[in-house]
């Protein structure tokens, strides 16, 4: 008689995805982002409709019409069990930004694109379990610019978020409270926001809308953060200025 005996521990190891791609201009960026927004939807549509993990999808059609890389068409290259009905693509004037909240990796068509498109990949995480943190970094125009200006401008960025349910009442779980510090040092951003947003696609909209609105621009900086209860932005912390 022979016995055999197995002792091993299995999870569901999926993760989020994120890639900022950067192009010249925001025509280019929102010109590229359409087309990768139809895709996803394309893709997503097919993956929940076909059985066949095998069968030619709308992303292998894609990628093999622009000259792309074929995918390998493995079942885990697209989201599965995912809250949302397809990836989410957005843009920030030139930075493209397209994000999945759970998959176990995803191909890569997209970083492919933005190259082929004429841009560069600034930032990809392929499996992230942590939120993603995100930092805003404005600027008012040099031109007419006084340290007057850019007071007043960063009081009605505050005004605008802090009515804006969008950023406020947008943490992710365990986050700690977005942080912000402005600055008339020539060297740095004149207003820098932190925060980790449960939902990513509101809390950018928030910000690009208060600062369209007070004349000026924006950079965004993203990375994995480094915990799930961490501080991913002590150097901004105390806020300054106050709230208004």
């Amino acid at each position: 008689m022979r016995f055999r005996v197995w002792n091993a521990y299995a999870s569901n190891n999926s993760g989020s995805y994120t890639i900022v791609g950067r192009f010249r201009t925001a025509s280019e960026a929102t010109g590229v982002a359409s087309e990768l927004l139809a895709l996803v939807k394309a893709q997503s549509a097919w993956a929940a409709q076909n059985a066949d993990p095998h069968a030619r999808s709308p992303l292998e059609d894609f990628a093999q019409k622009n000259g792309l890389s074929t995918p390998s068409g493995n079942a885990d290259e697209w989201p599965q069990y995912s809250q949302q009905p397809h990836p989410e693509v957005w843009t920030v004037e030139t930075q493209l930004f397209l994000y999945s909240d759970y998959q176990v990796s995803m191909p890569r068509t997209f970083g492919e694109l933005i190259y082929a498109r004429g841009g560069r990949v600034e930032y990809e995480v392929d499996h992230a379990h942590h939120p993603m943190a995100a930092l805003f970094e404005i600027y008012w125009p040099w031109k007419g610019r006084t340290d007057e200006k850019v007071a007043a401008g960063v009081q009605q960025v505050l005004r605008t978020l802090r009515d804006d349910p969008r950023f406020f009442e947008n943490q992710a779980e365990d986050a700690l409270d977005h942080a912000w510090r402005a600055s008339t040092d020539w060297m740095v951003p004149n207003l820098r926001i932190g925060a980790v947003f449960a939902n990513l696609v509101d809390g950018f909209a928030a910000i690009d809308a208060a600062v369209r609105a007070a004349g000026a621009s924006m950079h965004v900086r993203m990375h994995e953060a480094f915990n799930a209860r961490g501080d991913e932005f002590p150097f901004l912390r105390p806020s300054e200025p106050a709230l208004p």
